[in-house]
């Protein structure tokens, strides 16, 4: 605004909002750069992470030079429990990019216990991607066969709001489930590329991922969005 003469005038008012409304929920975030053949992997929220085998890899990225790859036989990436990883009773968004290299089940992302607690998200022998809270009573969401292609980068979103399950693909709603039973929070590490079960690991992903964000309290996305352009931020 401006005075002049003592009269004063306003302009309109614009409300412009930042990613401020979103920083405190942003649980982890990977963007897997650095040299090639590292196993150092940094997350943007000061979170540890421990690589097993699991590597910087700059042949082949969504953003920003560099992912990280699994061999699909032993490696992954973990970090310690943590209740910003309780996602059975929570709105979250869990998104990331995706290049698989064999059609094998593989498992993205999970805390699973070995027990009937816990969440799992992974993808499918023929391409299918699955989200699951673990158990008898627990709620799963699947999509079709086709969803995640072998050799080329997709880009993947699971949203949660209220009793709304969602899955998104390249920005598309390709699933969703209402009314949705939870299982009960698992006290586990989060693991990458692997799926954790009576103290044993199984199911390794192969192939590569980057950007990887969890936000825990908001669905980011309810219905049809474009992928952002650039590495994800808070």
């Amino acid at each position: 605004g401006s005075v002049k003469n003592g009269a004063e005038k306003l302009s309109n008012v614009a409300s412009i909002y930042t990613g401020d409304v979103y920083r405190a929920n942003v649980k982890a975030l990977l963007h897997f750069d650095g040299a090639n053949g590292s196993t150092s992997i940094n997350d943007d929220t000061g979170r540890i992470w421990t690589s097993s085998v699991a590597t910087i890899d700059t042949s082949t990225y969504a953003f920003g030079g560099a992912s990280v790859y699994f061999n699909g036989t032993g490696s992954y990436i973990t970090t310690a429990y943590s209740t910003d990883f309780e996602l059975e009773t929570s709105d979250f968004t869990i998104e990331l990019y995706l290049n698989p290299t064999s059609d094998i089940q593989g498992t993205i992302l999970t805390n699973r216990d070995g027990g009937d607690r816990g969440w799992l998200l992974r993808r499918e022998v023929g391409g299918g991607l699955g989200f699951y809270y673990i158990g008898s009573s627990g709620s799963s969401l699947v999509t079709a066969s086709s969803a995640i292609p072998l050799n080329t980068w997709t880009h993947i979103a699971v949203t949660r709001l209220g009793t709304i399950l969602r899955i998104f693909i390249n920005g598309v709603l390709v699933s969703s489930l209402l009314n949705l039973v939870q299982s009960s929070p698992s006290l586990k590490a989060l693991s990458i590329g692997s799926t954790r079960g009576d103290g044993s690991l199984y199911r390794y992903f192969k192939g590569n991922m980057d950007e990887l964000r969890i936000t825990k309290g908001v669905a980011r996305y309810t219905q049809d969005f474009t992928p952002q352009a650039h590495p994800f931020m808070y």
